[in-house]
């Protein structure tokens, strides 16, 4: 601190730092680096569907994460997504008439009871969902692996 004339004090003022123009470009792409990876982070198992043909009204909504329980009583299935150390939850019941290809050729309603328990999925579902907090329950109307046959109307999307 410097004390003036008149007896106030003045701060010292540090001179201004310039970075050269290599180390300039460095710290830009580093910075650039960071966002990008963050974003991957942050959009973590939540995604959009590629495009396609999907029914009416879907809005391009996924999940992906492991395949943890299912509740043949009320078609329920729970998918957890952990990244680092956050834990995703995602529930969702199949949607009426949700029919498929069985492994053995075979054609019929899908059961969550045929989905086996640890398998990585991908789920479609539509709109919102009904319940709050730990109790919000997603329609799903397609899992990757294991195709809806009865899906209704569609048109063809981009998201």
């Amino acid at each position: 601190m410097l004390r003036q004339a008149d007896g106030r004090m003045m701060g010292m003022r540090t001179p201004k730092v310039e970075i050269p123009g290599a180390m300039a470009k460095v710290k830009r792409l580093l910075t650039l680096s960071a966002l990008i990876a963050f974003q991957g982070l942050a959009s973590g198992q939540e995604g959009k569907a590629p495009t396609g043909w999907y029914p009416e009204g879907y809005k391009g909504h996924t999940f992906t994460g492991v395949l943890q329980s299912v509740d043949e009583s009320t078609h329920h299935l729970r998918l957890t997504h952990a990244a680092g150390y956050k834990t995703e939850v995602f529930v969702g019941v199949l949607v009426k008439g949700y029919r498929t290809h069985l492994p053995d050729g075979s054609t019929r309603p899908l059961k969550v009871s045929d989905l086996p328990i640890g398998e990585h999925l991908t789920v479609y579902y539509m709109g919102e969902a009904k319940g709050s907090g730990w109790r919000k329950v997603h329609k799903v109307f397609l899992i990757e692996g294991y195709p809806n046959l009865n899906i209704g109307n569609t048109s063809f999307m981009s998201f």
